[in-house]
Formats: C-alpha cells, sequence, structure tokens
C-alpha cells in the first residue's frame, strides 16, 4: 500500500487500493483498518479509498462497517446484496459490487514505479504527469524502448 501511496503522491492522483480476495473474512476489519490508518498520515496529500474485500459473506461486510470501513465489497447476490446496498445508503457506507482494473505490487523489483506507471493519467507519459503534478522525482525512460511506459487499462 505505502508504495501505491508514494507513487500517487508523485503524481498527484487519488488512489484506490483494494485488499486481497476475501480479506474481510480471512485477517479481518480490524487488521484492515489499522493498516489504512497507519499508511494515510505518510501520504497526507493523497485521497485514499481503501476497498476490503469481504467475498460473499454480508456478516463480515456489517462488521467492517461497524470497525469503521467505509468501502467494502460483497460478492454475493440476492436478497443480502439487495440488504446490504439499503443498509450502506443508510449508514454513509459504500458497497462495492465490481472492483476497478488493479495491479498487484508484491514481488515487483520497483513497486513504487510500476504503481506510478499504472496511475499514469491515458495518453500521458510518466515523465509528463510527474511534470504536470510538479513533483521533483525523475522517471527516466526504458532503456529499452527509448520511452515510459503508460497505464494500459483493459
Amino acid at each position: 500500500m505505502r508504495a501505491a501511496l508514494a507513487a500517487a503522491a508523485q503524481l498527484g492522483v487519488p488512489l484506490t487500493v483494494v485488499s486481497a480476495a476475501g480479506a474481510g473474512v480471512h485477517a479481518g476489519a480490524g487488521w484492515w483498518a489499522a493498516m489504512v490508518e497507519a499508511a494515510r498520515p505518510t501520504f497526507p496529500s493523497v485521497h485514499l479509498t481503501a476497498v476490503l474485500d469481504c467475498g460473499d459473506q454480508p456478516g463480515h461486510v456489517l462488521a467492517a462497517w461497524r470497525a469503521g470501513v467505509a468501502d467494502v465489497r460483497f460478492s454475493g447476490e440476492g436478497p443480502a446484496a439487495d440488504r446490504l446496498d439499503a443498509i450502506a445508503v443508510s449508514l454513509g457506507r459504500r458497497l462495492w459490487r465490481e472492483l476497478p482494473p488493479s495491479i498487484e505490487l508484491r514481488f515487483r523489483r520497483d513497486p513504487v514505479a510500476t504503481a506510478r506507471n499504472w496511475l499514469v493519467p491515458d495518453g500521458e507519459t510518466d515523465h509528463a504527469a510527474l511534470q504536470r503534478s510538479g513533483s521533483s522525482a525523475n522517471q527516466a525512460p526504458d532503456p529499452a524502448t527509448g520511452h515510459v511506459k503508460t497505464r494500459k487499462k483493459p
């Protein structure tokens, strides 16, 4: 999460992070909330949306909202999904049924650069985005291709 936050801060863009699939069931909302709150002060300029995936477990969605997690993914269907939608509205929370495209940063040699390339707006080079944001970071072009990669949307 910190690599993605660093990249978003360099580019001056908002960031949405998503937990691992089912993390709300396996690790719990308290863990996610603590991890997000520990990361926020390091990059206060980044508008961060942190989505906890609770799989198809409505009880874990409710527990996450009680723990203060505002954005929760639910993959279940039917009446439970409809009830959770209504509860989310009444609590001022967000229930995510679909997730945005994302990238896994674990095991990347340079996760900040990978995240920065992913977050670059369409049609803009990483270098141009850094200049636009006023960041002092300098991303050199790839020596093999001579250009800086841009985000490819699925």
